[in-house]
């Protein structure tokens, strides 16, 4: 094994030689940039209790400055490091954990600007490589959902929307108070700006007038909507969802939910579900099956996963090329449509299960008995 340090970087490189003599890929898990490591150092101010929002105010800008000039200096097609990535997540969790005790405005430009970094679709490498270590994207996704809860709790109330776009992600919070109609987002193409590029990739959310009804008789209530690019690719694939799938489609996450709660009622959507409508490239493999998943931060395995419960499908059509896929929810959270390319038996009914079991045990069977009476002739010939 051979170890060098990294340049601009603190920790290690290393790289193993193969017996053929051939070197085999970097590890890179231990190499943190300097202008990563600058801000960590400078970050400790956030522990200070008379320092500590003017500090998080200033943490956001280098963060953004820093990750930026990262991006820039590895090239747009090489992965920053993954400790960056990491490191990065942490930093933010601490700054918006200032935001949510002080109840301050947050720095929403400079925040927004750390995430569209993060995203950047040449870090699936790093993203990829840190998800092994257990701690990755999905990290990213939580801090995001918190930046937009707290964005319209602080910031927005009371001054209507506000649309934060970049080429990677969108963030729109809204606080609204006696709305009774139906909500829907976008309500119209130019509100994601800088996010849409592509017609073809798409994805909307409607919320019912019944569940909006619920909470906006007196309260006043927060939605946030914030759709992202790439992370798709960043996200783990759990295998008990579908057996040889891949995220097809933009992720977005919505939140909703009254001012003086932190999250909407369990039971408030039940009656009055709220629809998605995902639209994305056909997938080229025939047989693919569709499925409507929500991210479940709950789930053990890589500190969270897809999940199919609450979800039912509506439709999926695919037309000129384009698929669409509507679907309906009894909660809220970050969802996306996974395509099964392999359309493997995920989902498939109990009965047809059972059925493919007893063939599956029978042609064993007979499999066995022609093998033993082979053994047999062949033995009585001998």
């Amino acid at each position: 094994m051979r170890s060098q340090t990294a340049r601009h970087a603190t920790g290690n490189a290393t790289r193993e030689c193969s017996l053929t003599g051939s070197w085999g890929v970097a590890n890179v898990m231990s190499c943190l940039s300097e202008e990563i490591a600058l801000v960590q150092e400078e970050a400790k101010c956030l522990e200070d209790a008379e320092e500590r929002i003017q500090c998080a105010v200033n943490i956001s800008v280098q963060l953004a400055e820093a990750s930026l000039a990262v991006s820039t200096k590895r090239g747009p097609n090489t992965s920053i490091y993954p400790l960056d990535l990491q490191t990065i997540n942490g930093i933010v969790s601490r700054v918006l954990n200032v935001f949510e005790d002080e109840r301050r405005e947050v720095s929403s430009e400079a925040l927004v600007d750390v995430f569209n970094n993060s995203l950047r679709e040449a870090n699936q490498a790093g993203w990829t490589q840190l998800q092994t270590a257990g701690s990755g994207s999905q990290a990213l996704l939580k801090n995001a959902e918190r930046f937009g809860r707290i964005l319209a709790t602080s910031t927005v109330n009371g001054n209507g929307t506000l649309v934060l776009s970049r080429q990677n992600i969108v963030v729109a919070a809204e606080v609204v108070k006696g709305r009774v109609s139906n909500f829907s987002f976008p309500a119209q193409p130019d509100q994601l700006g800088n996010f849409s590029r592509d017609n073809n990739e798409t994805v909307s959310v409607s919320i019912p007038e019944d569940s909006l009804k619920r909470l906006t008789k007196e309260a006043e209530v927060y939605l946030v909507n914030t759709i992202f690019r790439n992370i798709k690719d960043f996200l783990p694939i759990n295998t008990s969802v579908l057996s040889n799938g891949k995220t097809e489609s933009l992720v977005i996450s919505t939140q909703f939910g009254a001012l003086d709660q932190e999250d909407s009622p369990n039971d408030t959507f039940k009656d009055s579900p709220i629809t998605f409508n995902f639209s994305f490239r056909a997938s080229s493999d025939t047989g693919s099956k569709y499925a409507g998943v929500f991210w479940d931060f709950s789930n053990p395995v890589n500190k969270g996963g897809w999940s199919l419960e609450g979800i039912q499908v509506i439709s999926s059509v695919t037309r000129d090329n384009v698929t669409t896929v509507v679907f309906n929810s009894t909660h809220l959270t970050s969802f996306a449509v996974l395509v099964d390319v392999a359309g493997g038996l995920e989902g498939t009914p109990k009965e047809e299960l059972l059925a493919l079991k007893i063939f599956s045990y029978i042609g064993c069977a007979i499999s066995t008995v022609c093998l033993f009476i082979t053994v047999l002739f062949y033995l009585a010939m001998g």
